[in-house]
């Protein structure tokens, strides 16, 4: 089944094109058309955008049909890309006729019943469009007018392709694709949403996560900030670097820049509630300080994520060749959707 782009915006039909999955474009020209633009200009500027081009030969009488097309297709479009659309009459069978007989090729749209489909078959046309929306508004069933039609060209062997038009709801495009029309016609979101289901979107986030895990390393999320307090210092400045890094932990370091311990805020919580406030003015050196977790900058953050889960800790330290360079955040593989 062939996609074609359903669209009257410049920004959707660019971002459509970039896809590569549509296999034309059929839009109002005259609505996309900018003021003062001529329709051929407009025509050309798409027609190297999609493998084909529906563009409006309007007229109401055949003759006048046949001119404008020829006109459009003199002004540059490739007659082999280009299909002239136009609403279905005999007017327009008429004109069907003589513009495929002359290499052009014709979509002839608005086709309501199997007698205009058989008509517009026997002329020749390229294309016939059923009007989903059009249809629907006038209480008459569109998949059985087109499994008619697609059973009139398999019948009597016309090469007339069957395209439903106006095709906006997943179920619309659902029911085309099991009554197996040639073609459908619909715009850029709808495309999007098809492929979309929250079972994929889940599993997908999952594998990501698991493929960054495994491939990136820690020094790649690890933040700018190293919040860090000197071991002589007391408590309240080890509460003021936490305050300003952002995490619920602080780095505490000797004289000589060596790891002594680390400071959380449920190390504060708990001496708080023992002590009362007095306790801010403490010396970090008298504490209790045990040796914190800490892990290698090269390291897979799948590393990291075990050291998490198997220690049950919000912070590990992150050091280069033993040295500390910063703090990583069990926060850091949600923000990268990695956890």
């Amino acid at each position: 089944m062939k996609l074609y782009l359903e669209s009257n915006l410049h920004s959707e039909i660019a971002q459509a094109a970039e896809t590569r999955l549509f296999s034309g474009l059929n839009a109002r020209l005259n609505t996309l058309r900018r003021p003062g633009e001529a329709l051929e200009t407009l025509a050309l500027e798409l027609s190297g955008r999609f493998p084909s081009l529906h563009v409006e030969a309007l007229g109401a009488l055949a003759h006048e049909i046949v001119h404008e097309a020829h006109r459009l297709q003199h002004a540059g479009l490739e007659a082999q890309s280009t299909l002239f659309r136009f609403p279905v009459s005999f007017e327009a069978i008429k004109a069907c006729r003589e513009l495929e007989d002359s290499g052009l090729h014709c979509h002839l749209e608005f086709v309501g019943s199997q007698q205009q489909g058989w008509m517009a078959m026997e002329a020749g046309a390229s294309l016939i469009s059923i009007p989903l929306d059009g249809l629907q508004q006038q209480g008459m069933d569109y998949l059985r007018t087109a499994e008619a039609c697609m059973n009139i060209a398999s019948r009597y062997s016309y090469p007339t392709q069957v395209m439903l038009s106006g095709v906006q709801q997943s179920a619309q495009f659902r029911e085309a694709l099991s009554l197996g029309v040639d073609a459908v016609s619909a715009p850029l979101s709808l495309c999007i949403q098809a492929p979309e289901s929250p079972w994929a979107s889940n599993n997908a986030r999952e594998l990501l996560g698991q493929s960054r895990l495994n491939t990136l390393r820690v020094a790649d999320v690890l933040r700018k900030v190293n919040p860090t307090v000197n071991l002589n210092e007391k408590i309240v400045e080890a509460v003021v670097q936490m305050s300003r890094g952002g995490m619920g932990a602080v780095a505490i370091v000797d004289a000589d820049g060596n790891i002594a311990g680390v400071f959380t805020d449920g190390d504060l919580r708990r001496q708080l509630e023992r002590h009362g406030a007095d306790v801010l003015q403490v010396q970090l050196s008298t504490l209790p300080l045990k040796t914190p977790a800490s892990i290698e900058a090269d390291a897979f953050l799948a590393e990291a994520a075990s050291l998490f889960a198997e220690r049950r800790i919000d912070n590990v330290l992150v050091t280069d060749n033993g040295r500390l360079v910063g703090m990583l955040d069990i926060q850091d593989l949600n923000t990268n959707k990695l956890w």
